[in-house]
């Protein structure tokens, strides 16, 4: 499933006349996950296959997974974005793949 997303000022502040801020590579790229899995309604969800490597100079040894801290999605370039990689499961996918595990 993709990471949970915070509202942000283009997606909050939908309809009225406040000020909208350039939306960033990280919304749009979830603006155009949320399209594709609209496109097909029997897509369950989005499991990631490749994520954004860390920064050479963070450290790598840490457990990530266990994490929940709050990241700064704004930091994200486009190029970092278009290096995601999903796959979509359908129920079809989900039942093979607990098949396997």
């Amino acid at each position: 499933m993709p990471p949970k997303r915070k509202a942000s000022a283009s997606t909050s502040a939908k309809g009225s006349k406040a000020t909208k801020k350039k939306a960033t590579p990280y919304d749009e790229f979830f603006e155009d996950y949320d399209k594709v899995m609209k496109r097909n309604p029997k897509n369950l969800g989005g499991m990631i296959i490749r994520g954004i490597s860390k920064a050479e100079g963070e450290d790598s040894d840490e457990d990530d997974e266990d994490e929940e801290e709050e990241q700064d999605t704004s930091k994200y370039t486009a190029e970092q974005m278009a290096s995601l990689r999903y796959v979509f499961i359908t129920q079809k996918r989900e039942d093979k793949l607990d098949e396997m595990r």
